[in-house]
């Protein structure tokens, strides 16, 4: 992945993280991509969507709410 803020190379960064989601908190493994000249971290769509999955399925799990895939 090319950083946006310099055309270079970025990596891919993986770190734990607390987020807030409807007012409560949750440990994820945030993943991004990092630029190595300025060092931002930015996300695409896919990263996007893998960190999103990840607190809303805690979301779920916690409060008893249904996955999409178990409602019929």
């Amino acid at each position: 992945m090319k950083s946006p803020f310099t055309g270079k190379e970025a990596k891919i960064v993986k770190e734990w993280r607390t987020v807030r989601f409807r007012n409560e908190e949750f440990k994820m493994l945030f993943h991004a991509y990092k630029c190595e000249d300025t060092g931002k971290q930015f996300e695409d769509d896919d990263f996007a969507e893998l960190n999103y999955n990840q607190v809303i399925n805690q979301y779920r799990e916690r409060h008893g709410k249904p996955f999409s895939e178990q409602i019929v």
